[in-house]
């Protein structure tokens, strides 16, 4: 299969290939390629959508996916972690009609598209693609995005028109405390959940909805549904690879600067004070009954 630019989308190649330093240019090659539609991948598959939340454990999901992905000859494609280092938009910030210019991105056989930190809307043909939702509690996403955002999370590259934005979070956040950021940072969480219900899970039934907290708590059954729901043909040796790297994985104690700081289910319980708490359980009610989370 060879991908071939839309006429209306060419504009994007000189505004964007080229853009930042050399060592990005190369860390996103695929990206880049198929920005200028000119990629090439011969498999069949259906296509993987991995959508997911900001500290969901995304990067840790990215590359399970994308290693069982490249067994199936499958190519891994990082848009929004390109997008990131660089000025190119995060997709699930646009509106449909802006995202006809980037429509050419997708395609849908033989990728794995993975990890969008919010819906995308406009891809057109969704339902041919095998679609991925990772959830966490919400809760426990904003414990966990302020410690990455104040101390842990890697900065983007100087180049990118989000650098100023993320350094002036991070000067926040070490300026206040946990209790203040969540609550500030409560609103965007809750869209991003909204999102995904409106655009995503009530328009489409054929999307595969999994937890962070299973992947922590069981994660050989974990990964026999993944496997399951892709499909793929996976190998006893990658399953024990990916069983023993996932147990070696986790953190012996809790290290604020570590991207992997401890890997709990309900660490919101003891990070915030009850007021916090109830806070947000009213906020997030019917988001955490919708997702199967606990009131409490």
């Amino acid at each position: 299969m060879f991908i071939r630019i839309k006429n209306k989308a060419k504009s994007l190649v000189k505004r964007y290939t080229g853009a930042g330093s050399q060592s990005l240019e190369r860390r996103f090659e695929t990206e880049l390629a198929l920005i200028n539609g000119e990629h090439e991948n011969d498999s069949t598959l259906a296509s993987i959508l991995h959508f997911s939340f900001n500290k969901a454990g995304t990067q840790y999901v990215k590359s399970i996916l994308s290693r069982l992905a490249d067994e199936q000859g499958m190519v891994t494609v990082s848009i929004h972690d390109y997008a990131f280092h660089s000025d190119f938009p995060y997709l699930d910030s646009l509106t449909s009609e802006e995202m006809a210019d980037y429509q050419h991105l997708f395609v849908e056989q033989g990728y794995l598209y993975s990890v969008f930190g919010g819906m995308i809307d406009g891809i057109e043909g969704l339902e041919n693609y095998k679609t991925i939702l990772v959830s966490r509690d919400p809760r426990d996403i904003l414990v966990s995005e302020y410690f990455s955002v104040a101390f842990s999370h890697v900065v983007p590259d100087k180049t990118s028109d989000k650098y100023d934005e993320f350094m002036a979070n991070r000067d926040t956040a070490q300026e206040i405390s946990i209790d203040d950021y969540v609550i500030a940072q409560s609103d965007k969480v809750l869209d991003i959940f909204e999102r995904y219900c409106d655009l995503l899970l009530d328009r489409y039934k054929h999307c595969y909805l999994t937890k962070y907290e299973k992947m922590v708590s069981d994660f050989p059954a974990w990964l026999d549904e993944l496997v399951a729901f892709c499909p793929f043909e996976v190998s006893g040796a990658t399953v024990k690879e990916l069983i023993e790297r996932h147990e070696a994985s986790k953190p012996k104690a809790e290290d604020v600067s570590k991207h992997q700081r401890k890997g709990k289910a309900g660490d919101y319980k003891e990070k915030l004070k009850p007021e916090t708490i109830q806070q947000l359980n009213e906020k997030f009610a019917a988001v955490l009954d919708r997702f199967g989370y606990a009131l409490h």
